[in-house]
C-alpha cells in the first residue's frame, strides 16, 4: 500500500545525534508513513547504526552514496518517494511524535497550501532548550521575509507535497548551502505556505552545523537564489547586503555567549548557567564576559518573556 506520508533525512557522519532522531520519527502517532534515509558517504558509525534500525522497523529504507552533499542526497531520496507528502527531517533534530499528525492535517484543510512548517523548540548540543523560534505564520508574511533574503520554513520542519515538488523538478543543485531558500521561493509561486506556530521540531544547535561552518557560502547562495526569483517575479534586483558573515575561528565564545543570552531571557535559566559557567572556565578574558553580562541585565534586573520549556525528548 502507499504509504500516507515519505519521510526523508539526508546524514553524514550522524553521531553521536542520529539514534535520537531516528526513534523520534518512530515514535510518531501518525505511524503511516515510509522512512528513506539517504547516507551521504558516512564514515563514522552512522551505516551500522542505520542497518539495526531497519532490522528493527520495515518502513525504514536505506539509500548509500559516495560523499555527494545535501542537495544531490536530497534529490536521490526523492526520486524514490512513494507517498503524496513528504516530510523533511534532519539527522540531528528531533520531532515531536505529534508533528506528522498536525502537519498532516493542515494540508487536509488547507487544499492551497504547498507546504506547512513549524516554530521550532531551539536545543544546544545536550538537547537542552534555548529559545522557541517563532517562524512567519501567514503565507504574505512567509512570503514577505522571503523576498527580503530572510525566513521561510525551518527546512527539517516542511512538509510538502510531492506533486507540486516533483514538478519544480525538486532541489535544485546551483543553490548548495541555500537549496532549502530557493524551494521556498520557487513553492511560494506555486501555492501557499504556512508555519503552525507550536514547535514541532526540536532544532539542535551545534558547532558543526552548516549555517556556522558555511556561513559566507550560505549567504552568497541565498542572494544569488533571491535575485533568480525577483527576475521571475518581475521585481527589482534587491542590493547586496555589505560585509561578511563568515564565523571566525574564535565564534565559539560568541555562540554560546548568545545561548546564555537567549536561554535567559526565556526562563531557561539551567541552560543559561551551563553555558555561562563554560565561558568563564573557557573565556579568552573572563572580566570582559562578565562585563558583558552586567551591562546585558542577564542575572540583575532582567525582565524577559519566559517560554517554561521542557528537556526535549522525542
Amino acid at each position: 500500500m502507499t504509504p500516507r506520508i515519505s519521510v526523508l533525512m539526508p546524514v553524514a557522519n550522524g553521531m553521536p545525534y542520529l539514534t535520537e532522531a531516528v526513534e523520534s520519527i518512530l515514535k510518531q502517532d501518525e505511524p503511516d508513513f515510509e522512512f528513506i534515509i539517504v547516507d551521504d558517504g558516512s564514515n563514522d558509525d552512522t551505516p551500522r547504526i542505520l542497518q539495526e534500525f531497519c532490522r528493527r522497523d520495515s518502513r525504514i529504507r536505506v539509500l548509500t552514496l559516495p560523499r555527494s552533499g545535501i542537495t544531490r542526497a536530497l534529490n536521490v531520496g526523492m526520486a524514490v518517494v512513494r507517498a503524496p507528502l513528504v516530510a523533511r527531517m534532519d539527522a540531528d533534530d528531533i520531532a515531536h511524535p505529534s508533528r506528522f499528525r498536525l502537519q498532516a492535517e493542515y494540508l487536509r484543510r488547507h487544499s492551497e497550501a504547498v507546504a506547512v512548517g513549524s516554530w521550532t523548540l531551539r536545543i544546544d548540543p545536550d538537547s537542552d532548550p534555548i529559545t522557541v523560534g517563532r517562524w512567519p505564520r501567514t503565507h504574505a508574511e512567509i512570503d514577505a521575509s522571503l523576498l527580503e533574503g530572510h525566513g521561510g520554513l525551518a527546512h527539517p520542519t516542511a512538509m510538502m507535497r510531492t506533486d507540486v515538488l516533483r514538478k519544480l523538478g525538486g532541489y535544485r543543485e546551483e543553490f548548495r548551502w541555500a537549496q532549502d531558500k530557493d524551494l521556498w521561493l520557487r513553492l511560494a509561486e506555486q501555492g501557499r505556505l504556512a508555519n503552525l506556530p507550536q514547535p514541532l521540531l526540536c532544532y539542535r544547535e551545534h558547532f558543526r552545523s552548516t549555517s556556522w561552518q558555511r556561513a559566507e557560502q550560505q549567504r552568497d547562495a541565498v542572494e544569488r537564489a533571491l535575485a533568480d526569483a525577483r527576475r521571475r517575479r518581475g521585481l527589482p534586483a534587491k542590493k547586496r547586503s555589505a560585509g561578511s558573515t563568515a564565523i571566525p575561528a574564535s565564534a565559539t565564545h560568541e555562540i554560546r555567549f548568545g545561548w546564555v543570552r537567549q536561554a535567559w531571557r526565556r526562563g531557561n535559566y539551567a541552560t543559561a548557567r551551563k553555558h555561562l559557567e563554560w565561558l568563564v572556565r573557557n573565556g579568552p578574558t573572563s572580566v570582559r564576559i562578565w562585563w558583558r553580562v552586567v551591562w546585558g541585565r542577564l542575572l540583575f534586573g532582567f525582565r524577559g518573556n519566559v517560554d517554561h520549556v521542557p528537556r526535549c525528548t522525542g
